[in-house]
């Protein structure tokens, strides 16, 4: 009975590390390109997949999926286009077919997992074609839903609503997030184009927050000048707002203006925000690859906590709440992720004090009859 104890406890363990993972990246970790997984405190770094340079992952609804971008072949490095996995990296499969001449990116899923939104690209007759495409999954269809240069896309939480970046204007301004209803329609700026003049800002990464009342976004401004022939964007600073729906007003969050992000997110339900940002240099031309590291900024106390050390994270990163990855039920009643994990700590708990007792009384074991 002990032994049967012994070998259910591992399996718990074992099924609760993987439960654990909550943070989606691509990054470069020990010299390995690719997509990875985390626990929401900066622990437990697992790759689930490196082929073909994968970017851009994002959770399902359920927490059962991902969905991202990559190469179709090595040869081609500018034809990206959505793929999808499973959690763990297994079941890689292709979702789009290669537009001609072109690419798809940035890909995220409505709020109940039927379809996806991304953006793409397409040069056809030398003529460069923008749009924001929706995609249903079970079908395979693909329609396009407004004429627009896009990147990070994101539906709001009860699919009513998208927002987005639109891309830099003629001219080298900056993109402005945008908004529009969930058929293209109603397109129009979330907030006034920025007026700062000699100065170009960019506003990008778009996200709601999990009520659906606020949009979090960051603001990049660099001054663009020539040196000795070179045209240098020469960092101003980044700033994060969080902007309310109802009152129409972005709120400034008390951050480092010298903090640059890649990637921005909500945590924590709603309480934090999640940054893959780095200290950079300001004012000046000389360029140092950042390497962006996980930070976590508690929206009431304004603390700034590093989460991770040496990592080098690339644009898009997704945080998911345990509590709304549902498990098979049993009967009728839902067994939720932060549930089980809890149930799951306790047979941690028990699996190391059985440990320690079989120091006291060891016992051979004979693995193959145990499997």
């Amino acid at each position: 009975m002990r032994l049967l104890f012994f070998i259910c406890s591992v399996f718990f363990f074992f099924f609760s590390s993987m439960a654990e993972a909550k943070i989606v990246f691509a990054a470069k970790h020990d010299k390995v390109i690719g997509i990875y997984v985390m626990e929401d405190d900066g622990s437990n770094i697992a790759l689930i997949t490196d082929t073909l340079s994968p970017t851009s992952p994002r959770w399902s609804p359920t927490g059962k999926k991902i969905v991202f971008r990559r190469r179709v072949t090595p040869e081609n490095s500018q034809g990206k286009h959505i793929f999808i996995m499973n959690r763990d990296g297994t079941d890689i499969h292709q979702l789009t077919p290669p537009p001609t001449n072109g690419s798809d990116g940035h890909p995220s899923f409505f709020p109940d997992g039927t379809s996806i939104i991304f953006g793409r690209y397409e040069n056809i007759d030398r003529e460069s074609r923008h749009g924001v495409i929706r995609m249903d999954l079970a079908r395979g269809t693909v329609k396009k839903i407004a004429e627009h240069g896009t990147s990070n896309p994101e539906v709001s939480p009860d699919g009513k609503n998208i927002v987005f970046t639109s891309l830099p204007a003629a001219g080298g301004s900056g993109g402005n997030v945008m908004i529009m209803n969930d058929a293209g329609r109603n397109l129009r700026p979330l907030i006034p184009p920025p007026q700062n003049a000699g100065l170009i800002i960019s506003r990008w990464d778009p996200r709601w927050s999990p009520d659906g009342r606020q949009i979090l976004y960051m603001e990049d401004r660099d001054e663009l000048n020539v040196i000795d022939g070179v045209t240098h964007y020469i960092p101003q600073g980044t700033y994060y707002y969080i902007y309310d729906l109802h009152s129409g007003v972005s709120r400034r969050l008390d951050l480092p203006k010298d903090l640059r992000s890649t990637g921005i997110d909500w945590m924590d339900n709603g309480k934090a925000i999640l940054l893959a940002a780095d200290y950079i240099k300001l004012n000046t031309h000389e360029w140092v690859e950042p390497d962006y590291n996980f930070y976590k900024f508690n929206l009431k106390s304004s603390e700034l906590t590093q989460l991770t050390d040496h990592l080098r994270v690339y644009a898009a990163i997704d945080w998911i709440d345990d509590h709304v990855l549902p498990v098979s039920p049993i009967g009728k009643q839902p067994i939720q992720w932060g549930k089980l994990k809890a149930f799951l700590n306790t047979r941690v708990k028990a699996l190391k004090a059985f440990a320690s007792s079989l120091s006291d009384y060891p016992i051979p074991l004979n693995w193959n009859r145990i499997w």
